[in-house]
């Protein structure tokens, strides 16, 4: 059994705002003053009229439908029937994985809300910006090409990469752009150093912005929901690969353009598993990561998938190994991925 650290428990459940969770895992939220309200998630509980709140401030939930309440790792207990160790897990793998929980704590969190129209042309612009400055910074391609990611990627996808000076660059704009998470309070850039890629729904709309260190090799992303899956366009194939991360789909892509992302072994959620079944998606091939939480990952999104008539498959990654690995790792990454594809198992 897994012990834990109950200061570090509480400094992971304080780096997360309990709304935006929710809204990951599919509540539809609605503010009510400090609050928000939604249908209640937990399975058995057929919510007509919304009972289910959440208090961020508070890091707590409760339904008053059911009676259920609690904090993250209790409401992932019930919505995915996890241990309290595997509960433990999905949230670290919901902030991407491997971080210190000293380098949650001033990690910023900004506050729920969809992009409006003006703020969307801010983060435009700003992914425009970003952009350039990845164009015109060596160290930044230079990392990419260690990772064995092509320049075929760098302009279809809008590469990025922070310098430390959005507020200069925008200063009318400093209110919107704390609001959307891309600076704090204090006018830090939080994608300082950060190799960037904004995530696009099917309109071509930014709806998400993802951020990868290049020291640190932490995952960032803005204080908002996700809304859609890595590069959707993919989704016009009938077969699709889908990836854990958006570092990984980016290795593929140039081998294999039919290439998806969510963003964590758990991101598969039933929203996105409806957005590829509606789009006419019939076999998906998971190129998650060959350790645990992978596995456990790819067998709960087949089953949800399954749910929509989706047939799913596995990519046999080496253990221990992603798809990024295997890619630096390879003499050939495009005839190893291949290879992968081709010998996919089928999960049952």
């Amino acid at each position: 059994m897994t012990h834990y650290d109950r200061a570090e428990l509480d400094s992971l459940k304080k780096s997360i705002d309990l709304a935006i969770y929710a809204q990951h895992i599919g509540v539809d939220l609605h503010a009510i003053g400090s609050k928000y309200r939604g249908n209640c998630p937990i399975p058995g509980h057929s919510d007509k009229t919304p009972s289910f709140y959440v208090n961020p401030s508070d890091y707590f939930y409760h339904c008053f439908g059911c009676g259920c309440s609690g904090d993250i790792y209790e409401l992932n207990k019930l919505v995915y029937g996890d241990s309290f160790s595997q509960s433990v897990e999905r949230v670290k793998s919901y902030l991407g994985g491997n971080l210190s929980v000293e380098g949650l704590r001033s990690a910023p969190v900004a506050p729920l809300r969809q992009l409006g129209g003006k703020d969307r042309k801010i983060l435009e612009h700003v992914v425009s910006h970003l952009h350039e400055l990845f164009k015109s910074n060596s160290e930044a391609q230079e990392y990419l090409h260690s990772r064995r990611i092509s320049d075929q990627v760098f302009d279809q996808f809008e590469i990025g990469f922070g310098n430390g000076y959005l507020n200069r660059r925008f200063p009318r704009s400093s209110k919107p752009l704390q609001k959307m998470g891309l600076v704090t309070e204090k006018g830090t850039d939080c994608f300082y150093r950060h190799i960037t890629v904004p995530i696009r729904d099917n309109t071509e709309s930014i709806t998400q912005l993802y951020g990868r260190g290049v020291d640190s090799k932490r995952h960032r992303y803005l204080g908002l929901p996700h809304r859609s899956i890595f590069n959707p366009t993919a989704l016009s194939s009938s077969e699709i690969v889908l990836c854990e991360s958006v570092l990984d789909a980016l290795t593929i892509h140039p081998f294999i353009p039919e290439v998806a992302a969510v963003y964590g072994a758990n991101g598969l959620k039933p929203s996105f598993a409806s957005q590829i079944a509606n789009a006419g998606v019939k076999r998906v091939v998971f190129a998650y990561d060959a350790d645990d939480a992978g596995h456990k990952g790819a067998m709960a999104g087949a089953k949800l998938l399954y749910s929509h008539g989706v047939e799913s498959y596995r990519m046999k990654l080496l253990n221990g190994f992603d798809v990024n690995d295997i890619a630096v790792r390879a003499f050939s990454p495009g005839d190893e991925f291949s290879e992968l594809y081709r010998d996919a198992q089928r999960i049952k």
